[in-house]
């Protein structure tokens, strides 16, 4: 692949699918995105799957990050680090177990740190009239105020360097539904 940036995606760049309903445990955080806000959460998922051994035994686990798009009154920005777990894990505090409801989402593979292609991905989604951008909750507990995009680090593994299938990629999720006027 050339080393050209993209400036409109196509069909071919974009996936439609279905994520099915999943139990998660949630590590919230906020803060300053430039300053690392994240980063708690991240270390958090890792040192919960490497000392239960979690990935071992449960290797289809997923991990998910979601990032509103709006601010505080604070001026801090909130995130969200999912990881699917079981039904009967039990989940550490500071973690919070909820169930994602699914549903339908425009895919589109990026490798990490390409993620100015939220852009193109809304207005792929805004220009093929086919679908229109769902903003309805789809967690249990309900949370309001976010944007549902989702980031899906793919082929997860845990944050070990030797477990990192490089380059690495991140699946941006935006849900959608049919447009039943256009």
């Amino acid at each position: 692949m050339s080393n050209e940036q993209l400036t409109k995606l196509t069909d071919r760049n974009v996936r439609i699918l279905y994520l099915s309903p999943m139990n998660i445990a949630v590590y919230r955080s906020k803060g300053d995105a430039s300053q690392g806000a994240g980063l708690p959460g991240i270390q958090a998922i890792n040192e919960f799957t490497k000392n239960n051994s979690f990935l071992l035994r449960y290797p289809e686990t997923r991990r998910f990050g979601l990032y509103p798009n709006k601010q505080d009154e604070n001026g801090d920005w909130g995130f969200e680090l999912w990881i699917t777990v079981q039904n009967d894990t039990d989940i550490p505090e500071p973690f919070v177990k909820s169930k994602f409801n699914g549903g339908l989402y425009a895919a589109h593979t990026i490798p990490v740190g390409f993620y100015s292609e939220w852009t193109l991905l809304k207005e792929w989604v805004k220009d093929k009239g086919h679908y229109i951008f769902d903003d309805k909750c789809r967690v249990v507990p309900e949370i309001t105020n976010q944007e549902w995009v989702l980031e899906e680090i793919l082929n997860y593994r845990g944050e070990s360097p030797d477990n990192y299938i490089t380059p690495m990629q991140v699946d941006l999720l935006l849900p959608i539904k049919e447009n039943l006027l256009g």
